[in-house]
């Protein structure tokens, strides 16, 4: 669908009746998911959007903008804040664009040094996509973005001078080392995929894996308090953390623990003719035996 009518009708739901005067309200606008599209573009019809109040502050006012200059931010106080990545620093500015002749060709969002690993990412703040029609235009914003980004990661290849000057390291130091494109998202839809070779990473997790190797993955409430807590320990030292990257980021544990608990089942629904119509449906099914066996431990015994 074009972005000029989708738009269009969720920003303004009267739509004019063809050879009269008459005018129809289209309820499921608002009666029918994307809230938040439609927000969106009625703060952009007041001015609120990311085109800014007014021309000066367009750049500034774009939330794409904020995000990449705030995580960036997150991502160099993480990687400050792990005692075992000792050699690994993430650019705590955008490489910028150079047009002119010998410049650099690409605007680059995120780099950062894991071990004796070099990571590009593009960075993507978009709107969780809330229907089908949103879901296809998602998708292809993602394999866009993987191209930038794979396009991003052989230019920074080529120039391991513009690499080394983003990180504040001597040129050697970079010259030479394999660089993985990544492409990073706000809201995580569609974290884990491959896309050409260029995995899809949830921004969140990227910062937290960074932080530090303890992921809470269960814990034990009684009245309001964390009473006990399961953590797992995804890598062992820095060398350990950028072999297994790509590893975890396939199959990160917090959604292998959802995905696992996927099954399809057939739903009937009756029919006129007598003959139900079968369709066949994902469900999410409950705790596998052995992780009830593992919660168990987590309460302690005066609170069974």
């Amino acid at each position: 669908m074009p972005n000029g009518v989708w738009r269009g009708l969720w920003t303004a739901p009267l739509v004019p009746l063809p050879g009269t005067s008459f005018l129809l309200l289209s309820p499921a606008v608002f009666n029918h998911c994307a809230p938040l599209y439609r927000l969106e573009a009625w703060l952009e019809k007041g001015g609120l959007g990311d085109q800014g109040v007014v021309r000066s502050t367009r750049g500034k006012a774009q939330r794409g903008n904020q995000f990449e200059s705030a995580y960036r931010t997150e991502l160099c106080a993480a990687v400050r804040q792990n005692g075992l990545l000792r050699s690994s620093c993430v650019a705590s500015g955008e490489i910028k664009k150079q047009a002119r002749q010998g410049g650099f060709p690409e605007q680059i969002d995120i780099l950062f040094k894991l071990e004796e690993r070099l990571f590009v990412g593009e960075l993507k703040f978009l709107l969780t996509p809330a229907d089908p029609h949103q879901w296809r235009r998602h998708y292809a914003k993602l394999v866009d973005a993987a191209r930038q980004a794979r396009r991003k990661a052989d230019a920074l290849e080529a120039r391991p001078d513009v690499a080394a000057a983003a990180l504040g390291l001597a040129e050697k130091g970079v010259a030479g080392l394999p660089v993985t494109p990544l492409v990073l998202l706000n809201n995580g839809f569609g974290f884990s995929l491959d896309i050409d070779g260029c995995r899809v990473v949830d921004a969140n997790f990227l910062r937290d894996f960074l932080r530090s190797p303890e992921f809470s993955t269960g814990g034990a409430v009684a009245r309001g308090k964390l009473i006990s807590e399961e953590v797992t320990i995804v890598y062992s030292s820095e060398s350990d953390a950028a072999l297994h990257f790509d590893r975890i980021m396939t199959r990160p544990g917090v959604l292998a623990r959802f995905l696992d608990r996927i099954a399809w089942d057939v739903v009937d629904y009756p029919s006129l003719g007598g003959t139900p119509l079968r369709i066949a449906s994902p469900f999410r099914g409950d705790m596998t035996p052995v992780e009830r066996e593992r919660r168990k431990y987590l309460v302690p015994e005066k609170n069974h």
